[in-house]
């Protein structure tokens, strides 16, 4: 009896390491079908953009035409369209992030590590010098507070 308990214990157990497992890999699936899917998003607004531009460039063109011809411009544009290129270009740089930094493609990253030694290569891609970006980023943080303070001091308060 005691053999089988052992065995019925040690199948129970094997059984939950695989279902937690398999959840690990439908959660890591999801996710990297996330990461495509926003860097398809961000191909898409990069696309929107140009797009937007050359709509507008060439409703410059008509218009510059139109008032050579008839002394008249029409006035053809696209409304706020920088605003819209705005928005887009935000949208991609926030929906590529994820996505070129799953796949090591980052332009600053791969700049950086390929100015690396490789034994500082492993350490950055570990996370073992994540302190150090942390600490950079707190007091670039510091810093921009302490100019905009001063900013508004000289601008708010002049001396």
């Amino acid at each position: 009896m005691e053999i089988v308990q052992v065995s019925t214990e040690g199948e129970v157990t094997i059984m939950a390491n695989l279902e937690t497992a398999q959840n690990t890999s439908v959660v890591r699936r999801n996710l990297e079908r996330l990461y495509l899917v926003s860097g398809w998003l961000a191909a898409t607004c990069i696309g929107l953009i140009c797009l937007l531009v050359l709509i507008q460039v060439s409703l410059n063109a008509i218009d510059r035409i139109s008032g050579l011809l008839t002394g008249t411009a029409i006035g053809l544009t696209i409304p706020s369209y920088a605003d819209f290129t705005g928005f887009f270009l935000a949208a991609a740089s926030f929906l590529a992030l994820a996505y070129t930094l799953r796949q090591g493609e980052h332009i600053r990253v791969t700049l950086f590590l390929s100015h690396c030694r490789p034994r500082y290569n492993t350490c950055w891609m570990s996370g073992d010098c994540s302190w150090l970006a942390e600490s950079r980023c707190i007091l670039a943080g510091i810093h921009s507070c302490w100019f905009a303070n001063r900013t508004c001091t000289m601008t708010c308060h002049p001396a």
